[in-house]
């Protein structure tokens, strides 16, 4: 150190001492997987040891990402010769199960997707070869985790597999007439913890009692020459009596004048689920 002028300053430091601080910082960050560092041995101890915590964490993350198993599970062909097909999942008592009875492949995918049964494309057998199935979620899985499992089951069982791709379709929109909605809001003891009743639609009516308007749709697409989507708007349940057909009115006109509804014809934009590969009988696990 040296003073001048009252001034404290610090002298530069020698070309080697620069130098070695060079290299010891080269040293520090090297560029070989697993650096051996005289000088610095800690540095080097520590970078070595993060990476098998690294791929660890990495190889955890993988496999919380994976679809959810099931716990036991069961299908195998239907021979009830009903055109019914049924599913019903059981919440309480624990663990959570799926049950469905004499499902069509399309109806199946249908539920393990979460879609309409009109994005549901493929080879004509998957409307009429059908299966019992049964599941049990693992202890704890929350409700909502039947669809990846059934998801796994198809793919397991079924070798599934499915190719998604958008197609512009012809719908009619679900909108509120002029006038207004005339929806009836479901009974409270119904509007709670309760699955929607449905009656089969029959020739001349539509009956749903406890359903949401897309719910609702769902029926009015088995009813019209294209989808039905629900663009009302509308949240919450209602009970739904349409009477139309026969000597009665048009479905459109009952329903502009029984539920303050309209239907708009528009184009849009569909995802479609193509089953591209299935077999038509399980494989054993």
């Amino acid at each position: 150190m040296c003073y001048r002028a009252g001034v404290h300053r610090r002298q530069r430091p020698p070309t080697w001492v620069r130098s070695h601080a060079a290299t010891e910082t080269a040293l520090v960050l090297p560029q070989s997987p697993c650096p051996r560092v005289n000088r610095s041995p800690q540095l080097a101890v520590y970078t070595c040891d993060m990476r098998p915590i690294i791929l660890c964490i990495l190889v955890c993350f993988a496999g919380a990402m994976e679809s959810p198993k099931f716990e036991t599970a069961s299908i195998a062909p239907s021979h009830s010769g009903s055109a019914a097909q049924s599913m019903k999942v059981q919440v309480k008592p624990e663990p959570v199960t799926l049950t469905m009875r004499n499902a069509s492949l399309r109806f199946c995918v249908q539920q393990a997707y979460a879609v309409k049964a009109y994005q549901v494309a493929g080879p004509g057998w998957i409307n009429n070869r059908r299966y019992d199935i049964a599941v049990t979620l693992p202890p704890a899985a929350p409700p909502d985790q039947f669809r990846p499992a059934l998801q796994s089951l198809l793919e397991d069982r079924l070798k599934l597999t499915i190719r998604r791709e958008k197609k512009e379709l012809s719908i009619y929109a679900l909108t509120v007439a002029p006038g207004g909605s005339k929806l009836h809001p479901a009974a409270a003891s119904r509007a709670e913890g309760r699955d929607p009743e449905e009656t089969p639609p029959s020739g001349t009516a539509l009956r749903r009692t406890s359903a949401s308007v897309e719910m609702f749709c769902d029926d009015l697409s088995r009813k019209s020459d294209r989808p039905v989507v629900d663009a009302t708007g509308i949240p919450g349940l209602f009970d739904f009596e349409l009477e139309y057909g026969d000597s009665g009115p048009k479905l459109s006109t009952a329903l502009e004048h029984q539920l303050g509804l309209k239907l708009e014809p528009r184009k849009a934009s569909i995802e479609i689920l193509f089953v591209d590969a299935a077999l038509r009988k399980p494989v054993m696990p």
